[in-house]
């Protein structure tokens, strides 16, 4: 049952990940929302929010917002037809956009850990879903957690990321569209 689940996860990144991806242009990147959208052909609901920026590494001096260093996150959580039905874990996809030297390959850590007031997880399976060539490469990392531990992190007064060689803190800006995706996923918090 777990192996299927690994699987059925897998598929589910790398079919809704360019959605979940994607800018969607009546979103500030600011004031990301939770949205649910129902896919007719695919008889599935997927509830995500667009990307939102964590960190900025580098801004060029002729800068565009598609030349900009740095790394973005989305996540969602899918499930078959209308009616919901509560998700075994939720997607974290992240968007990196690096100097081809920096590129995840050449990471010297290819895990996430996070920590959540007194709590401490590591997912040691980070997958690689997507990447670009070019001067900066944009790299597309997806990692599925568990939806209880989703709802503690999500619902911490202080959360810390690392993902390969990267650390940051997550605002409360962060901290607000996650947790509005935490609610929607009708998980309790784990209780460590």
């Amino acid at each position: 049952m777990k192996r299927y689940s690994c699987l059925l996860i897998a598929f589910a990144l790398l079919l809704y990940a360019p959605r979940a991806l994607s800018q969607d242009r009546n979103y500030e990147e600011n004031t990301r929302k939770v949205i649910t959208v129902y896919d007719p052909k695919l008889d599935t609901t997927v509830v995500s929010f667009g990307l939102m920026r964590l960190i900025t590494f580098y801004v060029r001096q002729e800068t565009f917002e598609s030349e900009e260093e740095g790394l973005r996150l989305s996540a969602f959580f899918t499930y078959k037809g209308k009616t919901f039905v509560k998700p075994e874990s939720v997607a974290l996809l992240f968007r990196s956009i690096v100097k081809s030297t920096n590129r995840w390959e050449l990471s010297r850590h290819k895990d996430l850990e996070i920590t959540a007031d007194d709590s401490h997880w590591s997912f040691p399976n980070v997958e690689l879903l997507g990447s670009g060539p070019g001067v900066l490469v944009m790299e597309s990392l997806g990692v599925s957690v568990p939806c209880g531990i989703f709802a503690k992190f999500a619902n911490a007064k202080k959360v810390k990321l690392r993902l390969g060689d990267r650390s940051l803190d997550l605002s409360k800006q962060h901290l607000t569209v996650l947790r509005d995706l935490a609610v929607r996923t009708g998980c309790q918090p784990v209780i460590k």
